[in-house]
């Protein structure tokens, strides 16, 4: 009788033991999910993916790179002389072309509209200088969508009130 009331209390005891550990577990996953991240302190090191050093030539690139800094001062605007005048807005638009000095300088005339490629809705605009063809919507969410900018609009009204992406595309009568 004794020995099975001492067999018992231990089982007991275990089975309190286990849930006081897995209590403690839990709370020190909890803690981590829910706790925001603190500060890198300044001699700590970091602990994400290292990166490789760059090889010789990788280096030298970067280099010289460098030395070429950004102007400074704009391009001098260009005035077209020949031809008709522009009706195309292209103020707001600047050459994407790395290489070229109005790089990065909208609004200097050296943008010019090229028609619709493929019967599109979206232009294709010209820079005078560098001669590099590109699309109004580059570098914007419109770029590569045959859907109309309206439609778009009101589908991202639709997702920012609260409607979910299946909702939406049943909606629009479009694919997610």
């Amino acid at each position: 009788m004794l020995d099975h009331s001492v067999s018992r209390i231990l089982s007991h005891l275990c089975q309190v033991c286990y849930l006081v550990l897995l209590w403690a577990l839990f709370r020190r996953w909890w803690r981590t999910l829910h706790q925001p991240p603190s500060p890198k302190k300044q001699g700590q090191r970091s602990l994400g993916p290292t990166k490789a050093p760059p090889c010789p030539a990788c280096q030298a690139e970067g280099e010289a790179r460098e030395e070429t800094p950004k102007p400074v001062d704009p391009q001098p605007r260009i005035e077209q002389k020949r031809g008709r005048p522009r009706k195309v807005d292209t103020s707001s638009h600047y050459c994407p072309c790395k290489k070229c000095r109005y790089y990065g300088w909208p609004g200097l005339g050296n943008i010019r509209a090229n028609g619709h490629p493929n019967g599109g809705r979206w232009r294709q605009l010209e820079c005078t200088v560098c001669g590099k063809c590109f699309m109004e919507t580059s570098n914007t969410i419109f770029f590569g969508k045959r859907v109309p900018a309206e439609t778009i609009w009101q589908a991202l009204k639709a997702l920012s009130e609260g409607l979910d992406i299946r909702s939406t595309s049943r909606v629009f009568d479009r694919d997610p």
